[in-house]
């Protein structure tokens, strides 16, 4: 009978050595990939956090929330102390997993120190303010810089807004826009601010008609509001073009 042979000595300390070097390869390559998962769930986290903001302060009175603001107007969200003020108000999912602050005003994030389940984006700890510019009836052009509170118009259209480029407004009890080339999100906008019963939606349109107010988002990127007893009427087209009048 053959006597079976086992491993060597230095047969093992060569299997412990390629394992070791696997080890020093893998360990980090996996770490990086946990950390960019942790960094992209943050990071789509914050992004929700900022969506749900703009869109409850815009639309705060159909929204049935009360936030308050300061003397300038601006609304400060602090997610370390849920129990009471702007964050509580604040309709999220998960938004115990939220913590720090960031403040709103007029359209802009300033002093952003969100963190998703103690990770922060990185290079995100302040959003770059974003200019508001609003523009009543013609064709706006880049050099208009009238405030929506001082335009005197119900209805009017707008250069930019939040961090994308082009929509309308009404001033309706407060300032309520929608962009162009923003679909689903327009779809969502209306219908918290006119309510679910005073909208109608198929695959290529989304309308809300409330009193004198009549608001569209069309899925090939255009949006349009109107006011018939005001005669004010303005498009922001999916190719950046505007138009305002009646």
């Amino acid at each position: 009978m053959k006597n079976k042979k086992g491993f060597t000595l230095i047969e093992l300390l060569a299997v412990i050595v390629i394992l070791a070097v696997i080890m020093v390869i893998a360990v980090p390559q996996i770490l990086n990939v946990i950390e960019k998962s942790k960094e992209s769930a943050a990071s789509s986290s914050i992004k929700l956090v900022k969506d749900a903001i703009r869109s409850q302060v815009t639309s705060e009175s159909m929204m049935g929330t009360n936030f308050t603001s300061d003397e300038s107007g601006c609304y400060t969200f602090n997610f370390d102390n849920q129990t009471n003020g702007n964050a509580k108000e604040l309709q999220l999912k998960n938004k115990e997993n939220i913590t720090g602050t960031i403040k709103y005003c007029n359209g802009k994030f300033e002093s952003d120190t969100l963190t998703f389940d103690g990770t922060s984006v990185s290079g995100g700890e302040t959003t770059p303010a974003v200019e508001t510019v609003l523009y009543e009836f013609g064709t706006p052009t880049a050099s208009s810089t009238t405030d929506w509170t001082t335009l005197g118009k119900i209805v009017f259209a707008t250069l930019t807004y939040g961090e994308t480029t082009g929509g309308v407004c009404i001033n309706d009890g407060g300032l309520f826009c929608i962009k162009a080339n923003d679909y689903e999100n327009s779809q969502e906008l209306l219908k918290a601010h006119f309510g679910e019963s005073k909208c109608f939606a198929n695959e290529s349109s989304s309308s809300c008609i409330s009193g004198d107010f009549t608001c569209f988002a069309l899925a090939s990127g255009h949006v349009r509001c109107l006011n018939n007893s005001a005669r004010e009427d303005c498009y922001a087209y999916a190719d950046g073009r505007f138009y305002c009048g009646w």
